[in-house]
């Protein structure tokens, strides 16, 4: 029995502000990563990334995540070359309330930061497969703050 590993990981990349009054927010972000997978593992396997919003002086605001790729099952995919994996990010710990932009069964995260910031964690899920093919799977994430 041969088990093969790869290192997916998802890239949470910063985009959007929409400036207010206020001055402009900015959000940075920390990659979500999931380590290697054995190919033959039966389990999902869960990582975590991070979204953190600072502004000039204290402003609520509300973190989205782009949706999954249309046409897609729901789920994010990862990619090496021609090889797909399945992941998903979700709102909270327990992996029950996809991330996303608010629509079609998604959530988003909404909070109040000044200079010192505000850290959002980001969850994350690799479904498991019969058959996943070893290699660096890697994905963009595009996020949103709107205040």
């Amino acid at each position: 029995m041969r088990n093969d590993h790869r290192s997916p990981l998802a890239w949470l990349v910063a985009a959007a502000c929409w400036p207010a009054a206020a001055g402009a927010c900015t959000v940075t972000a920390t990659p979500l990563i999931f380590g290697s997978i054995g190919t033959l593992s039966p389990a999902p396997v869960d990582g975590i990334g991070r979204v953190s919003v600072s502004c000039p002086q204290t402003t609520s605001y509300e973190v989205s995540i782009g949706p999954a790729p249309a046409g897609s099952t729901g789920y994010r995919e990862m990619t090496s070359g021609e090889n797909r994996l399945e992941y998903q990010v979700y709102v909270d710990p327990t992996r029950q309330l996809p991330w996303g932009d608010g629509t079609a069964s998604t959530f988003t995260a909404s909070g109040s930061a000044g200079s010192e910031g505000l850290e959002h964690v980001v969850y994350g899920r690799v479904f498991p497969r019969r058959q996943t093919f070893p290699g660096h799977y890697s994905d963009s994430l595009v996020v949103t703050i709107t205040y």
